[in-house]
């Protein structure tokens, strides 16, 4: 009877754990996926190149995957899978570390601003989105400067974009206002 008790109990334990734990596991995923979307968000403002954050995220939810991976797998059962952990992750955590770097480059970068005429190399237009973007060649990096579908005319008659940009805590630039220039 003692021993059909003590599984009782452990079973409740257990069961308690997992609900708590599903609501912090739901939570984690909610800011990550808030802050992987404010990265994304402040990558097309940042002059930086595409394999840094991408780099930064894996790295950084592979990192959380492992300690993680023991706990999540004592208390979730037969039905978890690590491949499926990695790749929330990545995608939570990894967003989260990303986007607060992002956030960090932003808030603590220089103060004065710097503007810059820079040519326009190519102009594509994007039918599924109806977006306009305008190629250009900023330091070492090659960036997409988007503009709206009614700026299109305005984007392929331009020859130039005037840049403002402030330079960041890390050394990446980002853009801090947009203008079209025919000369």
């Amino acid at each position: 009877m003692n021993k059909l008790l003590q599984n009782k109990l452990e079973k409740q334990k257990r069961e308690s754990i997992t609900r708590r734990t599903s609501w912090a596991v739901l939570f984690g995923y909610l800011i990550g996926g808030m802050s992987a979307l404010y990265a994304g968000h402040q990558y097309n403002k940042t002059f930086i190149d595409y394999k840094i954050p991408i780099l930064i995220a894996v790295i950084s939810g592979v990192i959380f995957s492992l300690p993680t991976n023991k706990y999540l797998k004592e208390y979730s059962g037969k039905k978890f899978r690590y491949s499926g952990h990695l790749f929330w992750s990545i995608l939570t955590f990894g967003g989260f570390i990303t986007g607060l770097l992002f956030l960090i480059n932003s808030v603590f970068g220089e103060e004065q601003t710097e503007a810059s005429k820079k040519p326009i190399v190519d102009v594509t237009h994007v039918s599924r989105s109806g977006s306009v973007y305008a190629e250009i060649k900023f330091k070492d990096y090659s960036k997409d400067i988007r503009f709206d579908s009614d700026e299109e005319r305005q984007v392929k008659a331009a020859n130039y974009v005037i840049l403002t940009t402030q330079e960041g805590l890390f050394g990446y630039s980002i853009i801090k206002e947009i203008k079209l220039s025919k000369e």
